[in-house]
């Protein structure tokens, strides 16, 4: 389930907005799993954010990630590392487990403009039946 819907309550009428569910439901769908894990990387910088997103998305400099970073004949090259286990993050990277991940461009000089989306990718440590492996 999509995290952003997973916390909210279905309007009771049309048009009306949905309501997002009480602290202990939220609680619970952390617990389950229930949330997508947001990495916003500025490339000039190396600067790394992260944000939990359930009912709404908080940035904040992120802790557990780190970005290498290369421009070199009009083309970036971009490493993100993180801990498989132990990373302060919520979502854990279990060795036998396959993650469905997106990357999305944004122009910094246009904002509101260019905004290019991937379609859903996969990784895994092992790499089998997935898009990407991980070291």
């Amino acid at each position: 389930m999509v995290a952003g819907v997973a916390s909210r309550v279905p309007p009771q009428h049309a048009g009306q907005a949905p309501v997002i569910k009480q602290a202990r439901a939220l609680e619970e769908l952390l617990a389950q799993g229930e949330f997508a894990e947001l990495w916003r990387i500025q490339l000039q910088s190396a600067t790394v954010q992260e944000s939990l997103v359930l009912a709404g998305a908080h940035w904040e400099p992120a802790s557990s990630i780190s970005v290498d970073q290369r421009y070199q004949d009009g083309q970036w090259r971009v490493t993100i590392r993180r801990k498989l286990s132990g990373a302060v993050s919520r979502l854990g990277f279990g060795e036998n487990d396959k993650y469905t991940f997106g990357v999305a461009l944004n122009g910094a000089t246009r904002p509101g403009g260019s905004h290019w989306v991937s379609l859903p990718m996969t990784f895994s440590v092992d790499g089998d039946e997935t898009d990407f492996r991980v070291e």
